[in-house]
């Protein structure tokens, strides 16, 4: 990818962006420690030569909604094996909420869906069968309430070994040890999710700037039980 573009060159390839966000997302998951790069969200990516004390080399750079442009190094992202504790948090706060999100999406396609059984992506308004569509996360994405729970936990820098149970037997994920905690993260997801029905393949709906406009078909969550 690096080869397609010259130095100081934005990169204009939807699918390029697409690939690089996630590529960013991987960075701040595995690599860093400190805040993540992406800020509020990408607003551009752009091929930049990084020049040092005997040494240039080009490489991306990232134009952020909320501060000035940033690099981050596209080899250590690849290269990078994701922080054990930290992904197995995201991947347990995503269990323990997805059965009422799978819940959420077909009561609002209950409520909400034509004759055909479709309802519009809440982005570029393409007719969606609950096949097709997706329950996303709009603003803050999944990944930042998980780490705002965290700060609220008082693990920001470092989750208690105690916290997750690993799968026992037949399971396949881990959860977590104290069901306290898990209706905590419930309750704390509830508070601040804002929903969306978008298409499955992704696309425009999860370009950042998109993420931030005013949901038009919010989809609720189910009662607390």
């Amino acid at each position: 990818m690096l080869a397609r573009y010259s130095d100081d060159e934005r990169v204009d390839n939807r699918m390029d962006h697409l690939d690089l966000v996630a590529l960013l997302d991987r960075f701040d998951l595995s690599v860093t420690d400190d805040a993540p790069k992406t800020g509020a969200g990408a607003r551009y990516f752009m091929r930049r030569l990084n020049v040092g004390d005997g040494y240039s080399s080009s490489g991306f750079w990232l134009a952020r909604i909320d501060a000035e442009p940033t690099d981050f190094s596209y080899i250590a992202a690849l290269k990078g094996t994701p922080r054990s504790d930290a992904k197995e948090f995201y991947d347990t706060c995503m269990a323990t909420v997805r059965p009422v999100l799978t819940e959420a999406k077909l009561e609002f396609f209950a409520a909400h869906a034509g004759l055909d059984g479709q309802v519009p992506c809440e982005v570029t308004d393409e007719m969606l069968t609950p096949e097709q569509a997706l329950i996303d996360h709009a603003w803050p994405t999944f990944g930042q309430i998980v780490g705002a729970f965290r700060v609220h936990q008082g693990w920001a820098t470092e989750i208690p070994a105690t916290a997750i149970r690993a799968p026992h037997g037949d399971e396949r994920q881990s959860s977590f040890s104290d069901h306290v905690v898990a209706q905590a993260f419930c309750d704390f997801h509830r508070s601040v999710a804002t929903l969306r029905v978008i298409s499955a393949r992704g696309g425009p709906a999860m370009e950042a700037e998109k993420r931030r406009t005013v949901v038009k078909r919010p989809v609720p969550l189910p009662p607390r039980p």
